[in-house]
């Protein structure tokens, strides 16, 4: 019996998303002009809700990123947008379907412009790096320990 060669994806999904969403990435795609913005389904699990739960668009997003966060992601998106960066990277922290936050890192590039060169679309990743977040805390206390012992130790 010969069967034809199965493939791990059917032809009309991109390879390169199921590659991203395979490395735990969700995936954004955001039109500058209108402000609309898609994600991919395992961009809603990263923050703790079903396919499809949330509403789409820039607008959830922001109300989801930490208010200690907005300026700071202004700025990033701003920079970028502006030619001031070379890249869109942010670390920044998302409030999860129950309340919880979660810190994400946020990456993007342009990939369309208008006729004015002028930036009409983004798409990017956020990745959860909470437990590295989680990690250099420990370090930072660990630090402050040490820096501490060390004044009493020279005292």
């Amino acid at each position: 019996m010969n069967a034809a060669p199965s493939t791990f994806f059917e032809p009309t999904e991109n390879p390169w998303q199921l590659a991203l969403e395979g490395s735990g990435a969700g995936i954004w795609d955001w039109d500058l002009q209108t402000g609309a913005q898609t994600h991919s389904p395992r961009w809603e699990e990263l923050i703790g809700f079903a396919a499809g739960e949330l509403d789409k668009g820039y607008v959830e997003f922001l109300s989801r990123v930490h208010p200690d966060d907005l300026a700071l992601l202004d700025a990033a998106v701003d920079a970028y947008l502006h030619g001031r960066a070379t890249t869109y990277a942010v670390e920044l922290r998302l409030r999860c379907k129950y309340g919880s936050w979660k810190w994400i890192l946020s990456t993007g590039m342009i990939v369309s412009r208008d006729a004015q060169g002028k930036p009409t679309r983004m798409i990017g990743t956020h990745t959860d790096i909470s437990d590295r977040k989680q990690a250099e805390q420990v370090l930072v206390g660990l630090n402050a320990s040490l820096q501490e012992k060390t004044t009493l130790l020279e005292t």
